[in-house]
């Protein structure tokens, strides 16, 4: 598992793919993040949550300064793909929707959109089958919620070719939350949660895990699974075990793709 590293995946566009124009979001109008402390009034954090919060950088069409877990490797017109800060594996990807919204359940709903088909546009724009992968969404009820691991952003992680299976990480997760799972198809999933409730979701290809009302199983859960997983139990962490090293894998893993969108 340590040596765990993918062959390099060669990214073709989509059928019906076309180059498009982004929202302007450019660094010097974005307000820096709260991971570097920085302080500012209400106003400018209401900015700062327009236009992305701690992914700013990551989803500003500008030539900016940014971390290598803030480098686009992947774009659609609704959402950008990149490497995860905390990677306690390599090749393990956060998908951001470009419109804020706290979660995707949230997202979806004002979209109209199912999310469970946005996934399989990340996954089949980057020629990942649904069976390698595992994704996974902490959906907090409200911004500043344990459960939304500090971020108040949506973001689902997607684990590409983890040394588990999907039913192995479930086990774990059952075994672990003291909370009530329920299985779903990833296409009724995002629809059949409660608008006002906090979640958890997982899935592979086309089923999940859901619970809700979560706030007791604290921040950052998944991670904490995928690290006992992994055999790394202590380094769940992601603020103070950035994994800079699984992200440099990541990235030379999936080649960086244009911005796209999928239409006729």
């Amino acid at each position: 598992m340590n040596g765990f590293v993918a062959n390099a995946i060669k990214v073709r566009p989509l059928k019906g793919v076309s180059v498009i124009s982004l929202p302007d979001r450019s660094c010097a109008n974005l307000v820096p993040s709260r991971e570097w402390g920085t302080k500012v009034g209400n106003k400018a954090i209401e900015t700062w949550t327009a236009n992305g919060g701690r992914f700013a950088s990551l989803l500003s069409n500008d030539n900016c300064e940014r971390a290598s877990y803030n480098q686009p490797i992947f774009e659609t017109h609704e959402c950008v793909v990149a490497p995860t800060l905390g990677s306690i594996l390599p090749n393990w990807l956060l998908v951001v929707p470009r419109s804020p919204a706290v979660t995707f359940r949230k997202w979806g709903g004002s979209k109209n959109r199912n999310v469970a088909e946005l996934i399989g546009v990340v996954l089949e724009g980057l020629e990942i089958s649904p069976e390698q992968a595992i994704w996974f969404e902490h959906g907090p009820s409200d911004k500043g919620s344990l459960v939304g691991c500090g971020v108040d952003y949506a973001h689902i992680h997607v684990l590409v070719r983890p040394p588990f299976s999907f039913e192995e990480f479930v086990a774990s997760v059952v075994g672990a939350s003291g909370l009530s799972w329920r299985r779903c198809l990833a296409t009724d999933a995002y629809g059949s949660i409660d608008a006002a409730s906090s979640y958890l979701i997982a899935g592979s290809r086309n089923g999940t895990v859901i619970a809700e009302q979560v706030e007791s199983a604290g921040s950052q859960f998944f991670r904490r699974i995928v690290a006992r997983l992994a055999d790394k139990p202590e380094q769940w962490n992601y603020n103070n075990h950035p994994h800079l090293h699984n992200v440099q894998k990541t990235i030379a893993t999936f080649p960086r793709q244009r911005a796209l969108t999928v239409g006729p």
